[in-house]
């Protein structure tokens, strides 16, 4: 069972959408606890709802859409979240994240959900992140490198 995971989830080919794969890839850099497993859940929906099982603590990291500035990074707790009114959709490509979420909180012994949503400022077709994301990142990252410091057991050597 791992303790902590760390989830980056975006679509690399969409400009902004992808910070949640480079700031992975950027998090696999760092000296993290023992008990942290990166994974890269790609374009997110039900594919993801099978890591939230086995795990005790869940982090997410992701682009959104929340009305601020290009970079602002908003912390929060599943809980915090204002879940559909709608009932959830029976297809796997069309389960939003929120959905997922759900379907997290409703087992017998759901994870600690912390979720670290950064706004974009394009989700165009392309390859970069525009420079206000990518200035913004290394703050991204820190965030989430002290709470998993802050939560770890016990440290792995640096290479």
């Amino acid at each position: 069972m791992s303790a902590i995971r760390v989830i980056g989830v975006g679509n690399p080919l969409m400009g902004d959408d992808g910070l949640g794969i480079v700031a992975l890839e950027q998090l696999q850099k760092l000296t993290l606890p023992m008990t942290v497993e990166l994974i890269d859940g790609g374009c997110g929906g039900l594919n993801l709802a099978h890591l939230f099982y086995q795990c005790k603590r869940l982090l997410i990291i992701d682009a959104a859409e929340f009305g601020g500035q290009p970079g602002e990074i908003r912390q929060l707790r599943s809980s915090e979240l204002k879940f559909p009114e709608r009932p959830l959709s029976r297809l796997g490509h069309h389960f939003a994240l929120a959905e997922v979420l759900q379907l997290a909180e409703a087992q017998p012994e759901p994870p600690q959900i912390k979720l670290f949503l950064m706004q974009t400022e394009s989700c165009q077709p392309r390859l970069e992140l525009s420079p206000a994301i990518r200035a913004a990142i290394p703050g991204l990252i820190s965030l989430v490198h002290f709470e998993l410091l802050a939560h770890g057991e016990q440290m792995e050597k640096p290479a």
